[in-house]
């Protein structure tokens, strides 16, 4: 196992607090990047922008909020350097994790989601992989239903995720 720290921007100040994370495949290309709070409503639409630019088909894993949707949530929203992941942490929850194709930064992400106050989440157990990678850092199932067509997200695609589980997880 790699063992990565990187330091993560509170404020106006950088603090040097590190967030540490382990990737259990030791030969899982990384690129680094830092993975930076943002702080200002420039930032916050740099996020937004980023996660927005996810291809089509991986849109319906992410919830869509607008700026004021997570202003008015008080969101904590966390990008990296590179701009190609990040996540948002709303009132102790996970929500809004992306990582672009080809970036791989998802166990980076989901680490300094917990190091910055993520304790629960939910999501599609789409064959394993999202719930997989949040039971290696320690979220454990607390909830499971089976998908029901009427809840789907808007712009989900069946042809490639199929009718996956919903779950809710908990540190």
């Amino acid at each position: 196992m790699r063992d990565y720290s990187r330091v993560v921007r509170t404020g106006e100040d950088i603090d040097l607090a590190a967030v540490t994370f382990q990737i259990e495949d030791p030969s899982a290309r990384f690129v680094g990047s830092e993975v930076l709070k943002c702080s200002s409503l420039q930032e916050m639409e740099a996020f937004i922008a980023a996660r927005d630019s996810l291809p089509s088909r991986l849109h319906g894993f992410v919830v869509p909020y607008s700026l004021e949707d997570y202003l008015s949530k008080r969101a904590h929203l966390f990008l990296t350097a590179d701009e190609r992941g990040g996540f948002a942490v709303i009132n102790g929850e996970l929500a809004s994790l992306f990582s672009l194709p080809g970036a791989r930064y998802g166990d980076v992400l989901v680490a300094a989601s917990v190091q910055s106050g993520a304790e629960r989440l939910s999501c599609y157990d789409n064959h394993g992989k999202l719930f997989t990678l949040y039971s290696r850092h320690g979220f454990r199932e607390t909830l499971r239903v089976s998908w029901n067509d009427e809840f789907a997200p808007h712009d989900w695609d069946y042809d490639a995720w199929g009718r996956p589980d919903y779950v809710e997880m908990r540190q």
